[in-house]
């Protein structure tokens, strides 16, 4: 799970990460690439989500392990579609692979938001090294550091040199 749906050339990202995994002899499931029943803007936006959701969860089910963006977005942690995305898989005991653009400290992280927004009166999780919730990145099995197919890139390394499931 990524960003690319958030970016301008979201699909072509989707499917140079798809060829990606293909290229390293694994099977790689998109989001973005699942053959929805969506068209355009003009359905209701809760039916849009249900069906991005169910996609995810249908792909989740199938899957040996997840790798996911945890760039932050709109504020000092990730999407919280991808939150709800490695909640999934850790429940589902699968390994969780994340890559991101941002190696700054959750503590720090959110300490410059909130110095940003002016927002100083929530307490922030101080655990040296985490990459954002202390409960979501326990879920993590791996971290990784780089923007788009080069983060995921070295994430798929990672997952690949581990034992998993092909």
């Amino acid at each position: 799970m990524d960003l690319d749906g958030w970016r301008a050339d979201g699909f072509a990202r989707a499917q140079q990460k798809v060829t990606l995994c293909a290229e390293r002899g694994v099977i790689g499931l998109h989001p973005l690439l699942a053959d929805l029943e969506i068209d355009g803007h003009d359905r209701p936006l809760d039916l849009i989500g249900c069906a991005l959701m169910e996609a995810q969860r249908d792909m989740l089910r199938t899957s040996a392990a997840l790798i996911a963006e945890i760039t932050p977005f709109r504020g000092p942690s990730l999407a919280p579609s991808i939150a709800w995305a490695l909640g999934f898989a850790a429940a589902r005991g699968l390994p969780v692979h994340a890559f991101g653009a941002a190696p700054m400290d959750f503590a720090a992280r959110t300490a410059q938001f909130q110095a940003q927004m002016g927002a100083d009166h929530w307490q922030i999780e101080r655990f040296p090294g985490a990459v954002d919730d202390i409960i979501l990145a326990s879920g993590l099995t791996s971290v990784s550091y780089g923007v788009g197919e080069a983060g995921f890139a070295e994430a798929l390394s990672t997952l690949l040199s581990m034992t998993v499931t092909r």
